[in-house]
């Protein structure tokens, strides 16, 4: 089982400078934010498989790079998703912006 956030990743990318991790995390949650906007739009929208793609992908490794698992994982497998599929993708990715943003918010405690 992944973790929601795997602290020794992002430990690692900011080399445990709390400034840089601050600014890295607010990074991210934007990239989020960004991404899941452009995720349920894409879904509303129609059926534009390569600019799912490249959303799930974005925040896939967005999501590696801090050392949020469960988040990468869940994009990894958005990425092939089809577009039936896209709805209850949508609802995972809800759970998992809460649970990734209250990791995060629970660092700076």
């Amino acid at each position: 089982m992944t973790a929601i956030l795997n602290r020794s990743r992002l430990d690692e990318v900011t080399s445990g400078d709390k400034g840089l991790r601050a600014t890295l995390t607010e990074l991210y949650c934007q990239t989020l934010e960004r991404c899941v906007t452009e995720l349920k739009s894409i879904a509303h929208g129609g059926k534009n498989t390569d600019a799912w793609y490249n959303a799930a992908h974005e925040l896939k490794g967005a999501s590696g790079n801090v050392g949020a698992e469960e988040m990468a994982d869940l994009c990894r497998r958005m990425e092939h998703a089809a577009p039936e599929s896209w709805p209850e993708a949508l609802e995972e990715l809800e759970d998992a912006t809460e649970a990734v943003q209250s990791a995060f918010h629970m660092l700076d405690e």
